[in-house]
């Protein structure tokens, strides 16, 4: 398959009370989901939004990466053929304690890139 790279977005995320990478992480990927609207996968190229057309490489980066389950991740773009990388980086500082919100003082940013490759050399309407 020829994969060709179609789109990039970004997205953020936070937990402000919990010190929760994942839930900061998943907040980013929804964060740079819901800022594009891939209406030229069908429109221009004819595709279906499948496996087998679109793949979807996701770069998240939070300060604790180990700490980040990646199958939350695939679970919101599971209609998609993914990457999942979890790398270093986000923001890590001091917040304000709540316990009744979460068990930490720290609020935790996570950075998300969406990279979205579609295969429309062997799947779409664009052939050479």
């Amino acid at each position: 398959m020829a994969y060709q790279r179609y789109l990039i977005e970004f997205g953020q995320g936070s937990d402000l009370h919990g010190e929760d990478q994942t839930k900061a992480a998943i907040r980013a990927v929804k964060d740079a989901m819901h800022h594009c609207c891939m209406a030229g996968v069908h429109d221009i190229f004819g595709l279906s939004a499948s496996r087998e057309n679109i793949r979807i490489k996701a770069q998240i980066f939070v300060p604790e990466p180990a700490s980040v389950d990646p199958k939350s991740i695939e679970a919101l773009l599971n209609m998609y053929d993914t990457e999942i990388q979890i790398l270093s980086g986000g923001a890590s500082f001091e917040g304000l304690y709540v316990p009744e919100l979460g068990h930490g003082h720290n609020i935790t940013i996570a950075i998300a890139a969406l990279t979205v490759y579609l295969n429309i050399f062997e799947g779409g309407n664009y052939h050479e």
